[in-house]
């Protein structure tokens, strides 16, 4: 029998070790996985920079040092104390006045120190990401390919074209998932909707008469090709969703009118 009411806490839990165990990851190289979701957090290997560099083109300038030229990257040698900026001019050896030590210098560490978050888990690798990545000296981070997630809304009313584009919307916004959906007549008919490519089914209904009953048999007395996990969360107001499998795909179930549910 299913779990009735389980706190949010652990209905939570459910859903991610199911999802997670449908998901194959690999560890790649940053520059072989643009367009992945990285399923675990990214650290910085070791801190950035790893010198002090000079933070613009301009003059290296320190006490008994002949001024010289540098770069914006460039590391900073011993002694220099101010790197002045080009528009600013130089004149001869003469150090500037009233100007902090450390102008314009970008000290050891002062980007990321050693342990720093580079990125949280679930995040899409885009260009930008890899280049961090690779200029941190991340050798390899664990990845998986986009989970595809199927919608499926119950229902023969005009009201499942409308349930079925807010929801599909609303799940690629929010999260690094390829959506795809369709409306179907009955029940089980979901258990054909996960052939092929699948990570997760969200079942809705259109919330006709008599729909929630229908879809709340599938806890009650479940068929051969479902397996349920929990029925209900133990929240206030109660959320009437569960949460089970079919066939070996994660499915989260909601009986009653969506929309509804997520407003409250």
């Amino acid at each position: 029998m299913p779990d009735y009411k389980p706190s949010l806490g652990r209905a939570l839990e459910t859903v991610a070790l199911r999802v997670k165990g449908s998901l194959q990851t690999e560890m790649l190289a940053p520059e072989a996985t643009l367009g992945r979701v990285l399923a675990e957090l990214v650290r910085a290997p070791s801190a950035f920079p790893a010198t002090r560099r000079a933070a613009m083109d301009g003059t290296a300038m320190g006490r008994g040092l002949v001024p010289a030229r540098i770069l914006t990257g460039e590391t900073a040698p011993p002694g220099v104390e101010w790197v002045i900026k080009e528009e600013d001019g130089v004149v001869g050896e003469h150090l500037p006045r009233g100007v902090p030590p450390e102008t314009h210098i970008c000290g050891a560490g002062s980007e990321y120190r050693q342990g720093d978050l580079l990125s949280a888990a679930g995040r899409r690798v885009s260009p930008a990401l890899i280049s961090q990545g690779l200029l941190l000296g991340v050798e390899k981070w664990r990845v998986f390919e986009v989970p595809m997630v199927h919608v499926v809304v119950v229902g023969e009313a005009a009201e499942s074209a409308a349930v079925l584009h807010w929801l599909t919307g609303s799940l690629a916004a929010r999260l690094p998932f390829a959506v795809e959906g369709r409306v179907v007549p009955r029940v089980e008919d979901m258990a054909m909707v996960q052939r092929g490519r699948c990570h997760l089914l969200v079942v809705a209904s259109d919330g006709a008469p008599g729909r929630y009953l229908e879809m709340r048999a599938l806890y009650a007395a479940p068929p051969p090709w479902f397996r349920p996990d929990f029925w209900k969360v133990d929240v206030h107001p109660c959320k009437h969703f569960g949460f089970g499998r079919v066939g070996d795909v994660p499915a989260l179930v909601c009986p009653d009118n969506l929309c509804k549910t997520a407003l409250t």
